[in-house]
Order: C-alpha cells, then structure tokens, then sequence
C-alpha cells in the first residue's frame, strides 16, 4: 500500500506540471470604489517547468471592465534565465485594459516573473467583490498547446477585495500651475488653471474625475457636455451660463469656455453641483468630497 501510494503522488504531481504550468501570487488588499491610483500587492508568476513561457510569443495580464492601471506596472525576471523582450499596456476590443509582456528567450530552468508597483484606478461602476487578473496569451504551454488570444484565460490572479465604503477626498488645484494634489499624491495636467473676471477655470477631466465621475460618463456633443455621476445629470454648454441638473436649469455667473483646446469650467459652480465643497486660499482652489 505505501509503494503504491507514492506511485499514485508522483503521477498526480506529473500531471498538475503538464496542465498547470505555471503558478501565480498575490496577496489580498482592500480596494475601494471611485478611487484612483490605489495600490496593490506586487503578484509573481512561477513557471513550475522549463520553457512554460514560449519564445517571441506574448502572455497578457488583463484587467476587468472598469479598472484601468494608474500607471505602467514594473515587469522583470527575479529568477531563472526567461530574458523578456517589451512590456507595453493596450486595450481590448472588449475596452479591458491589460498589460502586454513579449517573451524574447523561454527558460532552460523555470523562471519567475514579477509585476511590481501596480497601481489602479476602479470605477464606480466596478461591482462589490474579489477583483481578479486575467493571465492569458499565446506563451503559455498548458499540455503541450499555445493559448492564442487575450481572451483565453489561463488563470485568475486575486488582486484584493473591493468594497463600497465612503471615503472622504481632498483636491489641491493652483492657479497657473500644470500640478494638482489628489489627497496627497501630485499629479500633473496638460494645461493650467486659470483666473477670468474673479472666476476660477479648472479643466473639466481633471475636476470632474477627481470628484469620482469615470471618463465614459462625460459626454461631449460638439458645445454640449454632458456629465453623469451615478443618479446627478449635468449638462453644460459652452459659452452659456445656463447649467441643467437633473433637468433643473440653473444660472451660473459666468459661462464654460475653450481655453488651448480644453473645455474649461467655473470650478465653483460645477463642484458644488457634484455635492463638493469648495474654498480658495490665496491661488489654491481646495475641494473636499465623499466618494
């Protein structure tokens, strides 16, 4: 019986190295709603045998609808002799966001790849939940074939737990300056802040997403934009002081402009209608929310 029974180990052990040849870590973190640039533990793939990863072919990390990384991960061999050729990040047809790593050598000894530094953005509409990786792509060997697509998932990596919990924001801009602080993190705009008739401009992306409105959800008909953030409807035309909220018009002292080709608005005016608070202290527009 015991001759037998290790017989029965190794077979099993053979088998689980021909369909799974790879295996995947990360660890669990709490990832909220409506939040940007939230981090994430680092995830390693282990090739579990040699050459698990093929030559000139790609593997793909793939995230789901509504998450999107906040920057480009950092994608490196820790060990073994798997040489990577190009890292890049792209969308699917499906509009998920995943990363694409090219294989330029597969290994003569199993190797492990590493993703560090990964930083996301979830939407809203992102629901409750375990938030998984999708590992997929042409270079993965599973019993002696190649996966061809980013469709065809081999594994799900645990990237945490998103939870709907209010949390309060605070958001920095300066007048004249390309730099804004997103509760404590600077990040940087492609066109400035700017005083007209003792009115403060903000550019409507960078005041709208820091207030939890996703990109899909602001709407632009040639002057008409229209901003949506869960059951709010705002609607804006360029040039008119007239703002529609929730099909309420209300007058506003003075009207969106474009400035360098950016729609700019009245900071004060849009934000409070997203249920924001809004102070200035010397150059500095300062709003607080709860996401």
């Amino acid at each position: 019986m015991k001759v037998r029974s290790i017989k029965t180990l190794v077979v099993f052990t053979l088998i689980c190295l021909l369909v799974l040849p790879t295996s995947t870590f990360a660890a669990s973190t709490s990832l909220k709603l409506g939040l940007p640039n939230q981090k994430v533990e680092d995830i390693t793939v282990n090739e579990t045998i040699k050459g698990a990863f093929k030559e000139k072919l790609p593997i793909y990390f793939t995230l789901p609808s509504g998450v999107t990384f906040a920057t480009l991960p950092e994608v490196e061999v820790v060990s073994g002799d798997l040489k990577i050729d190009s890292v890049i990040n792209d969308f699917s047809s499906a509009g998920r966001e995943y990363i694409k790593v090219t294989i330029k050598s597969e290994s003569s000894t199993p190797s492990t790849i590493s993703m560090r530094d990964i930083r996301l953005t979830i939407s809203r509409k992102v629901p409750d939940g375990p938030l998984y990786l999708d590992l997929s792509g042409e270079a993965i060997n599973q019993s002696g074939s190649l996966f061809d697509d980013v469709d065809k998932v081999i594994s799900k990596i645990s990237l945490g737990e998103v939870i709907d919990s209010p949390t309060d924001i605070s958001v920095v801009f300066k007048v004249g300056s390309q730099l804004y602080n997103y509760n404590g993190v600077s990040k940087a705009m492609d066109v400035v802040p700017y005083v007209k008739d003792n009115r403060t401009f903000v550019p409507i992306r960078y005041l709208v997403s820091s207030l939890g409105v996703d990109d899909q959800d602001i709407l632009f008909d040639n002057d008409k934009v229209t901003i949506n953030k869960g059951s709010q409807s705002i609607v804006l035309t360029i040039g008119s002081n007239q703002m529609i909220t929730n099909g309420t018009t209300v007058i506003m002292d003075i009207a969106p402009e474009y400035q360098n080709g950016r729609v700019m608005l009245p900071v004060r005016a849009v934000a409070e209608a997203l249920q924001a608070q809004v102070n200035f202290i010397d150059d500095q527009v300062i709003i607080t929310n709860t996401l």
